[in-house]
């Protein structure tokens, strides 16, 4: 019954029914019959589902639960935290979290704290690199640093992207 639950709240999250989403999902993690694939599937949703329906504190719980959780498999010894927190063993990419949780905190004004997860973020997922390092740099501006605004669009433009992200970086580096 949980899986079902699991099942009818990550359709619900499909369709942007978050608040049926957040029920399903909130049921079937009080069951202890879900694996840990299926958790931490669940501990996403949940923290997604929070955010689309404005909860960015639930979405933020929901989100560093998921980070403890995988965690914690690491220390029992389970996968390695770099395997579990990329999703290379589990279904679900939980180093987005990372992500989710920066933009919460980004929008809540606490760009120290955003900056730190953008980090952990950009060390999970190298690659996104061009795209999120604008987004680090405008919490570099609201922190008043503006050379590390200004590594950070380097930094971008220095890494492969696609011509048209490239060529707004440019722009953006030469205001």
């Amino acid at each position: 019954m949980p899986a079902a639950r699991l099942g009818l709240g990550l359709a619900s999250l499909e369709v942007e029914d978050f608040d049926a989403a957040v029920d399903h999902l909130l049921i079937g993690l009080l069951s202890n019959t879900l694996n840990t694939d299926e958790r931490l599937e669940a501990l996403y949703g949940l923290g997604l589902a929070q955010q689309g329906r404005g909860f960015d504190q639930a979405a933020a719980d929901a989100f560093s639960e998921l980070l403890s959780a995988a965690a914690s498999i690491q220390s029992e010894g389970v996968v390695d935290f770099q395997s579990a927190i990329t999703g290379q063993f589990r279904s679900v990419p939980t180093s987005n979290a990372y992500y989710h949780l920066a933009k919460i905190y980004e929008d809540r004004g606490d760009c120290e704290a955003a900056i730190q997860l953008f980090d952990k973020f950009l060390d999970l997922n190298p690659d996104l690199g061009p795209y999120l390092l604008p987004e680090k740099a405008a919490c570099y501006v609201n922190v008043g640093d503006p050379l590390s605004v200004i590594a950070s669009y380097e930094l971008a433009v220095a890494l492969p992207a696609l011509s048209a992200i490239n060529t707004s970086l440019r722009l953006e580096l030469a205001r």
